[in-house]
């Protein structure tokens, strides 16, 4: 399994292994390294979007859940939102408080 190296902002890292959306493509590196906002530059705008979508329906909270992974694409990281298994992934909870009549 091959290991991304993923750098903060305050200097630190973790490691994450890295999927590859083509089961047939090899990594090939023995150490990668990326910048936390490369991995969560796919979250962001589906997490704008998903915000000013759920606006219309007024909740009394929300709450979203993101289960990013690091995926091998085309020779180059991107993030893995959902997938082929249930590693990755988005849970919404919208509640509304029940109105007293």
């Amino acid at each position: 399994m091959d290991i991304v190296r993923i750098d903060l902002d305050d200097g630190t890292h973790v490691l994450m292994p890295v999927s590859t959306t083509d089961p047939e493509q090899e990594v090939g590196f023995e150490e990668a390294r990326i910048k936390i906002g490369q991995l969560l530059a796919g979250v962001k705008p589906f997490a704008e979007k998903l915000r000013e979508e759920l606006e219309d329906v007024v909740p009394d909270k929300t709450t979203v859940t993101f289960t990013v992974g690091v995926g091998w694409e085309s020779g180059a990281f991107v993030s893995l939102i959902g997938g082929p298994t249930a590693d990755f992934g988005v849970q919404v909870s919208v509640e509304w408080a029940s109105k007293a009549e």
